[in-house]
């Protein structure tokens, strides 16, 4: 009983403290993630809109990923202690969050269906005749080899 409080509050303070995490997976990229902090600063302190969106799209992100990644690691971590106890209470407790990543995944395809990719006006151009094209007057192009 105490491991499993061991673990769920482990679990949720791989949720709530993502920088202690963060930092850990980001020490090979160490200059894109200052990048991408400098940029999420410079969206912050943006009188436009559009960086409002984009910061906000960044962090929606972001969240998205921390507890999909939150629910599957709890799923692995609950199936391998049904297994390595025996106990049905941790074998239900990992179906439940193998539905709840189900449902998780589910709303967010369900979420990006929802807004279709906007497509650009196709504009036809008018066909050329035949006849048209021995009306243009014959140009000549210059080629220069060498010349810088």
């Amino acid at each position: 009983m105490l491991l499993g409080f061991i673990l769920i509050v482990g679990l949720w303070g791989a949720l709530l403290l993502p920088g202690v995490f963060g930092e850990m997976r980001a020490r090979p990229g160490m200059s894109t993630r200052r990048h991408h902090q400098s940029t999420a600063v410079l969206a912050a302190v943006s009188t436009t809109e559009a960086g409002r969106v984009m910061l906000a799209h960044r962090r929606a992100s972001g969240r998205r990923r921390q507890t999909l990644m939150l629910l599957a690691g709890g799923a692995f971590v609950t199936l391998a202690m049904a297994v390595l106890t025996g106990s049905l209470i941790w074998l239900l407790l990992t179906f439940a969050l193998d539905l709840a990543v189900g449902g998780f995944v589910g709303a967010l395809l369900a979420a990006k269906q929802a807004h279709p990719v906007m497509q650009a006006a196709v504009i036809p151009i008018r066909a050329v005749q035949a006849g048209e094209l021995a009306k243009v007057e014959s140009t000549s192009v210059r080629v220069l080899a060498g010349a810088r």
